[in-house]
């Protein structure tokens, strides 16, 4: 495992390996990525990505990565595998980190970190490229016995948008609540008296289409008591788990 300290990384310093490439259409060609094998501890990356152009066939790919009490300024990833990762302490001085239509196998956060959102979909508006990730996503995981393990991150916010199904997320019970798509559609989680951010994440889980989502209350929000007792109010009355 090829190692950096204590130092400023970009895609010109960090060994990338380039994949097949795909073409698009008649004029455009893309080449994706793996980065593998690497340890980056105190380090800093500047407006860094993972981005899958095209179909999942060639899908850009972070595998064997540890990262230790980093920062970067921004982050995002579209249709991106993560394999063997641990992410151990990541400050975020921007937004939250993004990362869209990605799929994860033994994903490990901990540690102190900035905003993280999980997208189902990779795109907005295209529907063919949403489904067919969709697809690879689900037969990955078909294969992974453990996703994404949340149970001791310390983060400013955590948002599942039905990106991983929520059997594949190692979680703190006390902190991270399953809800599944029936109770979110009953909306009898309505007579609790529901934190305004509860009815977003509701709201961006039914769009999602998923069949359960995790409900994360972050331990350094603003809302954490008010969150974290209404969700064991629910929790009390058999509408998460």
């Amino acid at each position: 495992m090829q190692s950096f300290k204590n130092q400023m990384v970009s895609r010109e310093n960090c060994p990338v390996l380039l994949g097949p490439k795909e073409r698009l259409n008649a004029l455009h060609w893309s080449q994706n990525v793996t980065l593998e094998n690497l340890e980056f501890i105190d380090c800093q990356f500047i407006g860094e990505g993972l981005a899958t152009y095209g179909a999942p066939a060639f899908r850009s790919t972070a595998r064997n990565l540890r990262l230790a009490n980093c920062k970067t300024n921004s982050f995002s990833a579209t249709g991106a595998i993560f394999d063997e990762v641990i992410v151990d302490g990541l400050r975020l001085s921007r937004a939250p980190a993004i990362l869209s239509g990605c799929a994860f196998r033994r994903v490990t956060l901990t540690g102190y970190c900035g905003g993280f959102i999980f997208n189902r979909n990779v795109s907005h508006g295209d529907h063919e490229r949403n489904v067919a990730f969709d697809a690879s996503n689900r037969l990955f995981y078909g294969n992974v016995d453990w996703a994404l393990d949340i149970r001791t991150i310390n983060t400013a916010g955590l948002e599942f948008r039905g990106s991983i199904p929520a059997r594949l997320i190692r979680r703190n019970p006390e902190e991270h609540f399953v809800i599944t798509r029936d109770v979110a559609q009953s909306g009898d989680w309505k007579q609790y008296e529901p934190h305004g951010s509860f009815q977003i994440a509701i709201s961006l889980f039914l769009d999602s289409g998923s069949d359960d989502n995790v409900i994360v209350a972050a331990k350094r929000s603003r809302y954490f008591k008010e969150e974290v007792e209404y969700l064991h109010r629910l929790k009390a009355a058999g509408l998460v788990t």
